[in-house]
């Protein structure tokens, strides 16, 4: 039983493994969904396992480490055969989704907008965002680079209005880029990275990082690469070795300081320890769940619908009735923060029905892809960006309603029909050389 636990463990990593390399091409590196998906998959479902297995977790420190050791130990080989069975399956039918061959096309931009119209009307929008992006981090001013300990929790509310704003601004951004290519001219990573409006970005970027806020300044970065990769040049896979890294380093030491070590207690496995401290601390909900009595066939995702509700109320004095996981057998126990995908995909999917869901998932995704539109594209990238962190780190109603849906589908959507009902407008009543045509028309 042991030994077909590591066969199990094994295939996991590999099948992981090879969907990363699906986006690298003669030795260029183009992101797609499907290696983010699995570097999260990995981060986030093997890596604990992996690390109680060759008893590495022993050189790990964590919070409440021994609850984490004892839940795993009450787990049982069989019961965690059965889960890595189950995440086999699941990314193979992510991957599977991935396979579909959608027709690659592009839907026909019949609107006449002129090009001087379409990025004075996003600037505008950028400029309008940008300047809410400045009162949010004027809230935060006494609390910037100085630690993650530091923070007025009572200002919760108001750190997820300036990261909200900030993946609206980046989507704004990568939209401009999407309208530049639309009119012919040749983007490059000079202009791109070094423009006004990016500048802006990362710098606001670098703030919210200084507040302790990792995922969200990782979940931008990878937007913004991921773009430039898929629609300015492919980056060399020696790059993106060495980019990470550095990333890796950034991130672990920004991780230390917000939690406000002292120089004397760091060593050389201090970064490494607080890597690693992110899917320690998520686990927590994972190992739970997997050690639930039943996860059920197939289920009706009554809690992704209350969520999805609830979203659209958000902004009314209306809330629907709250469905507890708890009252049907399924607690969550998350001691330290952070909501296991896995456990989200029992408690709205079920076992058969989450194979479903990843299918369903991978295929959207996929037909966005191979849809050329300004929306769809924008769309894309930044969902993607959101595979390796908060789809598997966060519940449903922050990482497919809020992030996903509210940031990353709805607002460009809006600002799009926005810039073109204004054309619509003044090019029907306020354009001077229409208005003296028909004018000649109704001589005639």
């Amino acid at each position: 039983m042991l030994i077909l636990n590591w066969i199990l463990l094994s295939a996991n990593l590999l099948a992981a493994l090879y969907g990363i390399a699906t986006c690298i091409h003669k030795g260029r590196v183009e992101l797609n969904y499907v290696s983010l998906f699995s570097v999260g998959f990995i981060f986030y479902w093997v890596t604990p396992i992996m690390l109680m297995q060759t008893r590495l977790i022993s050189y790990i420190e964590f919070p409440l480490k021994e609850n984490w050791i004892g839940i795993y130990h009450s787990i049982g080989t069989m019961r965690m055969n059965q889960f890595l069975v189950f995440s086999l399956i699941f990314f193979i039918c992510f991957f599977c989704g991935s396979l579909i061959k959608f027709r690659e096309h592009t839907v026909i931009d019949k609107s006449d907008a002129s090009e001087k119209w379409d990025l004075r009307a996003i600037n505008i929008i950028l400029i309008g965002v940008g300047i809410l992006l400045l009162y949010f981090v004027f809230q935060f001013r006494g609390a910037l680079f100085t630690g993650y300990n530091k923070i007025d929790w009572a200002q919760t509310g108001q750190k997820g209005n300036l990261v909200g704003t900030s993946l609206i601004f980046m989507n704004l951004i990568l939209l401009k880029n999407l309208m530049k290519q639309k009119y012919k001219k040749v983007l490059n990573l000079k202009h791109y990275f070094i423009s006004i409006e990016m500048v802006f970005f990362l710098t606001i970027q670098v703030m919210i990082l200084s507040l302790g806020t990792r995922i969200y300044f990782l979940i931008s970065l990878i937007a913004i690469i991921m773009f430039a990769s898929i629609f300015i040049t492919k980056f060399k896979t020696k790059y993106v070795i060495l980019g990470t890294l550095f990333l890796v380093i950034l991130i672990s030491c920004v991780g230390l300081f917000r939690y406000g070590f002292n120089l004397s207690e760091v060593n050389f496995l201090s970064p490494v320890n607080n890597i690693l401290q992110e899917t320690m601390l998520n686990s927590f909900s994972l190992i739970a769940t997997i050690n639930f009595n039943h996860w059920g066939i197939i289920r009706f995702p009554i809690y992704l619908m209350q969520d999805t509700l609830n979203g659209v109320l958000s902004h009314l004095p209306v809330h629907l009735p709250a469905h507890d996981p708890s009252k049907a057998g399924y607690p969550l126990y998350s001691p330290v923060g952070g909501t296991s995908l896995f456990y989200s995909l029992i408690i709205n999917f079920g076992f058969i029905g989450s194979f479903i869901f990843a299918f369903a998932v991978s295929s959207l995704l996929n037909y966005l892809r191979n849809t050329k539109t300004l929306y769809t594209n924008a769309v894309y990238v930044c969902l993607s960006s959101t595979l390796i962190f908060t789809f598997f780190r966060d519940n449903f109603y922050i990482s497919i309603i809020k992030v996903g849906i509210q940031d990353f589908v709805v607002f460009p959507a809006i600002v799009l029909l926005t810039i073109w009902c204004l054309y619509f407008v003044y090019h029907k009543f306020f354009d001077k050389n229409k208005l003296k045509s028909n004018q000649k028309r109704k001589i005639k």
